[in-house]
C-alpha cells in the first residue's frame, strides 16, 4: 500500500508541476521535501475565463499585486442587478494545509462595502477550494504567497507517509 501512495504521490506532484509554468524544489528545517509551484496572471486568467461566466461583465480586470489578486469590472449583471464601478481584493492564504480566499476592500460605485457583508461568499469560496483539490495524506500545502508576477504555492511532503 505505502509503493501505491508514493506513486500517486509522484502522479499529482508531476500533474501540478506540468500545470505550472515553472517549479523548484528544496528541504525544510525538518529535512521534508518541499516543492513550489509558481503560476503566473496568464494562467490565472485562462482558469478563470475556463470556469466561470464573464458574459455578465463589463470591462473585466484582473491583476496580481503584492498580497492579493486586484479584480475590477465597469460593470456587473448578478441576477438581474446590474452593479457599476465594482473591485475588490482576493486574498489567498492556507488554512490548516488547504488553500483559501477572501475578498476584501469590496468597492461598488465608489462605496466601500463592509468585508463582513461577504463572510458567506468567503466560507463558500473557501468550501469550494477545498472540495476542488483532491486532498493526499503525503502532500500538505504550508505557504501561498501572491507577487505582481506570479502565485507561488509551497508544498510538503510528509516523510512518514511516504516511507
Amino acid at each position: 500500500m505505502k509503493k501505491t501512495s508514493k506513486i500517486i504521490v509522484i502522479l499529482i506532484v508531476g500533474m501540478t508541476i506540468l500545470a505550472c509554468s515553472s517549479f523548484g524544489f528544496s528541504r525544510d528545517e525538518t529535512g521534508a521535501l518541499l516543492f513550489e509551484t509558481r503560476l503566473p496572471l496568464t494562467m490565472l486568467q485562462s482558469t478563470i475565463e475556463s470556469s466561470v461566466d464573464l458574459s455578465q461583465l463589463e470591462d473585466p480586470l484582473i491583476e496580481l499585486h503584492e498580497g492579493y489578486i486586484y479584480f475590477r469590472a465597469a460593470s456587473i449583471n448578478f441576477e438581474g442587478i446590474v452593479f457599476e464601478d465594482l473591485s475588490f481584493h482576493i486574498e489567498l492564504s492556507v488554512l490548516e494545509g488547504q488553500l483559501s480566499a477572501r475578498m476584501t476592500n469590496v468597492t461598488v460605485s465608489g462605496s466601500e462595502i463592509d468585508d463582513k457583508v461577504f463572510e458567506p461568499v468567503n466560507q463558500m469560496i473557501t468550501e469550494r477550494l477545498a472540495q476542488s483539490v483532491e486532498q493526499v495524506e503525503q502532500a500538505e500545502l504550508v505557504d501561498v504567497r501572491v507577487s505582481p508576477e506570479e502565485i507561488t504555492l509551497v508544498w510538503r511532503l510528509n516523510r512518514s507517509n511516504t516511507d
